[in-house]
């Protein structure tokens, strides 16, 4: 009994357009699941037809077709990234509540549907609440939508679609304010400015002493200003490190371009003399089929070319290996300046976290004398009701004792941040030599079994002609 969509069973269920059965089911084995366009869940055996939950179809983007039909389905759900759907069937399954239709109001090329024999369609307002719910809808349980019956539906609706239009505006704004925010903070890791960007809240939060000190009135008048110059330095190094980032990348783009460019030169080269040899080679058969006395002679010549066709392809390569290095050795350098850029941006940045820290712990001692005074002075200090803040008022050694380590929390996390984020710099700048080294090895790897094979291959043919003039015993 199947009950879920697993990919086994989601593999058997695609339709294609195939000959043989051996062959179809082999495509359906190996093909990318992107590359899948139409899905059949129903099967002519009904009591396989269990399946509950409509799930595991993420992947599924250019589905243009997807049929469910005759299944336990309760709810519709998990089609959210089949932007491509132009035709669902989700007949005679168990949905119950004509809301559940207002989903498929997210696959905006929808235009054939088929909910026949669900409970909902037994509603009296079901076809009427369907079409005038759904956008562009053109066939609804095998029946066209005409003009007439849509303007009346969408009139009937009118006042509930406003709503339900206004919610989905709503819904796509914060979609859209999720999705930058995605955006920004995997580019700020991209950038090893993950940390900087969280570093003044994540101190405060992770500060004991801060929130003893929050609660006395007045101590903390200089957190705004130290805040809003923590966000212009924030703000500066964010854009000197996202230049240098733009930068990197543009010089692993030119790296790769340059690259590309001597191999593709060296790739015409390399063809050309394999399709000489080929020539030759074609030549030599085609003239000892018609003079087999000169075969053994001629195709020995041919091994001797083969040989050299080999040296020929091999110093090709070899060349290709000197060029790549020397380009590695000059994107290398350039690349370097602008890690070396960055760390310094980085170390100036925090430069000025620890004077705006020094200056702001200072402001707070000032200001603890003047509040301490000030409530020696008034009857307030009874209205306080926080334990912590009564005592920090009372006591000056405790007062002081608690700035002081709030002021330490805050350097160690600021030396800290430093240390992990030039850390991560030199990394990334490692991870990506690492990586360039690793892809240059496996190219060359593989370009010389390329030319090996070749080489054994025409060797192959050779010795199989040359065969047939070994003498008997």
């Amino acid at each position: 009994m199947v009950t879920a969509i697993t990919n086994e069973l989601l593999r058997s269920c695609i339709q294609l357009d195939v000959g043989s059965v051996e062959r179809l089911d082999e495509r359906k084995r190996v093909m990318p699941l992107k590359k899948v366009t139409h899905l059949v869940f129903s099967f002519k055996d009904l009591s396989f037809n269990k399946i509950e939950k409509i799930e595991g179809l993420e992947s599924l983007k250019n589905l243009d077709d997807l049929s469910l039909y005759c299944n336990q389905i309760k709810h519709i759900e998990g089609l959210d990234t089949l932007q491509s759907l132009t035709s669902l069937s989700l007949g005679k399954n168990l949905l119950q509540n004509l809301e559940e239709v207002l989903y498929l109001r997210r696959l905006k090329n929808l235009r054939l549907l088929t909910l026949d024999g669900n409970p909902l369609c037994k509603d009296p307002d079901y076809r009427v609440y369907v079409i005038g719910h759904l956008r562009d809808l053109r066939f609804l349980d095998h029946r066209v939508v005409d003009d007439e019956s849509l303007t009346a539906a969408r009139e009937q609706y009118q006042d509930e679609m406003l709503e339900v239009k206004q919610k989905e505006a709503d819904e796509e704004e914060l979609l859209k304010a999720s999705q930058a925010k995605e955006k920004q903070k995997e580019l700020f890791k991209e950038a090893n400015l993950f940390l900087i960007d969280a570093l003044f809240d994540s101190m405060l939060a992770e500060d004991a002493e801060y929130l003893k000190m929050k609660e006395v009135p007045g101590l903390l008048e200089a957190l705004d200003e130290y805040r809003q110059k923590n966000e212009v330095n924030n703000e500066e190094v964010i854009g000197l490190i996202l230049e240098q980032h733009e930068k990197k990348k543009e010089e692993i783009s030119a790296w790769r371009s340059a690259i590309n460019k001597i191999l593709d030169e060296r790739d015409k080269a390399s063809f050309t003399a394999l399709d000489s040899f080929n020539k030759l080679m074609k030549k030599v058969f085609l003239e000892i089929e018609k003079d087999p006395l000169t075969g053994e002679e001629k195709l020995h010549k041919l091994s001797e070319e083969n040989s050299k066709l080999k040296e020929k392809l091999l110093e090709l390569e070899m060349l290709n290996v000197g060029e790549i290095q020397d380009l590695w050795s000059r994107f290398d350098d350039n690349y370097a300046v602008l890690v070396e850029n960055c760390r310094q941006h980085f170390q100036n940045y925090f430069a000025t976290m620890r004077m705006l820290e020094n200056k702001f712990s200072e402001s707070v001692s000032a200001q603890a004398v003047i509040v301490m005074e000030q409530f020696a002075m008034s009857d307030s200090y009874d209205d306080l009701e926080d334990e912590e803040a009564r005592l920090l008022i009372h006591d000056k050694d405790l007062m002081n004792n608690c700035i002081q380590a709030s002021h330490d929390a805050h350097t160690l996390k600021i030396d800290s941040s430093e240390d992990q984020t030039l850390s991560n710099e030199d990394k990334l700048y490692k991870a990506l030599n690492e990586s360039i080294k690793q892809e240059e090895i496996k190219r060359n790897r593989e370009r010389v079994e390329e030319i090996l094979f070749i080489f054994n291959t025409n060797d192959g043919k050779i010795n199989d002609k040359l065969s047939d003039y070994t003498e008997s015993p």
